[in-house]
């Protein structure tokens, strides 16, 4: 903390998990904005707003996430961040909103899209969910948003989704059962 407190900011990726770790990040979140911005790291203040966002200032950090990503337009990684903290702050249509404000800057982003498709099922928006799924890639599926996918395209009743999820289910080979193909085929029919 010293040496950040005297403009050193080159230990930052190793203070900030430290003090966290110490139960000292508010300190070191105080520090950090006191000295506030120094040529040669401009990184500070989003360093400053992921602290502020671990203990519970959610809408200053949010402000400064908006700031940096005002600047900063191609930072996929801090324009995540904050979809991620409007979710865990925010009502599910809002947190909604700022994944579609992601996936507009960043298309096709496949975290971004899982979550915006589990907001929609919270929302009671499963047609949404499923076609914001269909546009996922094959390998981009993991357990859970497979099991999301087949059960929206089996309630929803659109065959061509749920033949596309049972074909992804069985490159698993713990789920390709005979039972699996027989109702692929089923379904094909």
């Amino acid at each position: 903390q010293r040496l950040v407190a005297m403009g050193d900011t080159s230990c930052l990726d190793r203070l900030l998990p430290l003090s966290t770790h110490l139960g000292r990040s508010e300190e070191t979140a105080q520090i950090m904005q006191a000295i506030g911005q120094r040529p040669g790291n401009e990184r500070l203040p989003l360093e400053s707003a992921r602290v502020m966002a671990l203990h519970g200032q959610s809408g200053r950090a949010a402000g400064m996430f908006e700031e940096w990503i005002a600047k900063h337009p191609q930072d996929r990684d801090a324009a995540y961040e904050l979809a991620c903290m409007k979710e865990a702050g925010s009502s599910s249509t809002d947190a909604a909103a700022a994944f579609e404000a992601f996936l507009r800057a960043f298309p096709g982003d496949a975290a971004a899209v899982k979550k915006l498709a589990s907001l929609r099922i919270r929302n009671g928006q499963p047609q949404s969910a499923l076609r914001e799924l269909d546009g996922l890639r094959e390998t981009d599926f993991d357990a859970r948003t497979l099991e999301n996918y087949t059960l929206l395209a089996e309630s929803l009743d659109r065959p061509v989704s749920l033949q596309r999820a049972l074909r992804i289910s069985s490159n698993d080979p713990s789920r390709a059962t005979p039972a699996l193909f027989i109702r692929m085929a089923e379904i094909a029919q």
